[in-house]
């Protein structure tokens, strides 16, 4: 991993409240979707996925929901969303086997904003989904 990230956090991702109940909120959720995609790409990238290798897909969900922006693999499955649960936007990640597999193994979740706030987490997770992926050159992070 480079010292320096070569990508970070879009603001379209530090939102809360991303659903279409009006044109503003309905504004918000395109920034999240878009910045999702850019993110995940960018993320994809750090990891040194090859192209072809990973999909970054979008579901915009219904009204009342953010929806989700995910980058699917054949080794690992990370989505962006904000749930009800959890009032700002988080990521899950998990590693899966092969594109078809939805479910994967153990779920591991990591609000946005915290890796915003902090490079070094940015750089924590970089690390950890690189050792999901199996990589030979790290090890796993301490949970």
């Amino acid at each position: 991993m480079s010292k320096s990230m070569s990508f970070h956090v879009p603001s379209g991702l530090l939102t809360a409240g991303i659903h279409s109940y009006s044109d503003e909120a309905h504004a918000r959720k395109c920034a999240f979707h878009r910045d999702g995609r850019r993110f995940l790409k960018g993320l994809a990238a750090e990891l040194g996925l090859a192209r072809g290798s990973f999909e970054v897909r979008s579901n915009l969900g219904g009204i009342a929901v953010s929806g989700e922006v995910t980058l699917h693999s054949d080794t690992l499955y990370v989505q962006l969303s904000e749930s009800c649960l959890r009032p700002h936007v988080s990521i899950l990640y998990r590693r899966c086997n092969g594109r078809r597999d939805y479910c994967g193994q153990t779920n591991h979740f990591v609000a946005v904003r915290d890796l915003a706030a902090d490079d070094w987490r940015l750089k924590a997770l970089v690390t950890e989904l690189r050792a999901l992926d199996g990589r030979d050159d790290v090890q796993r992070l301490a949970a």
